[in-house]
């Protein structure tokens, strides 16, 4: 999705007002970085949609991303539920809408991850309500590594 497509979309959830006071809530990447709400929102966004496209891709592409993708990308979405707990709810409606929407683009072509191999592969002690984690894509190169790995387990 390019620049242009994304303002368009977020803009359909929130107001310019209500993306600058979220873009201002700032959450701990890593001891030295820090990154906005709506930042994270677009790059949960991008993930779940690289993710998405690559489900039809053959393993043999050097640019498809496998299980630890996967984990970069649940790690993207837990640090937007971080930060939403940061955040004033009085701003979070249209956020939330968003998040929903995205959300739900990830729950159509993932399943539950049966044997818990993402949260074993994670080993981040994740919270029960942090139900993404326990999602897989049902096909796709992600899905034949966490296989491969579940196999050699």
């Amino acid at each position: 999705m390019n620049e242009s497509e994304q303002n368009e979309w977020l803009g359909s959830f929130l107001t310019d007002m209500d993306i600058g006071r979220l873009e201002s809530v700032s959450v701990s990447v890593t001891p030295n970085r820090s990154l906005g709400l709506i930042e994270l929102l677009e790059s949960w966004q991008n993930h779940v949609l690289r993710i998405e496209a690559e489900t039809g891709l053959p393993d043999s592409n050097r640019t498809v991303w496998v299980a630890y993708d996967l984990i970069a990308a649940l790690a993207l979405r837990s640090l937007v539920h971080r930060g939403m707990k940061k955040a004033e709810s009085d701003y979070l409606e249209g956020f939330m809408r968003a998040l929903d929407d995205v959300d739900s683009r990830f729950i159509q072509f993932t399943e539950n991850d049966e044997p818990g191999i993402v949260r074993h592969l994670d080993d981040g002690g994740r919270s029960d309500d942090e139900w993404w984690w326990d999602r897989v894509p049902q096909l796709g190169p992600i899905r034949r590594d966490i296989d491969r790995i579940n196999l050699s387990s």
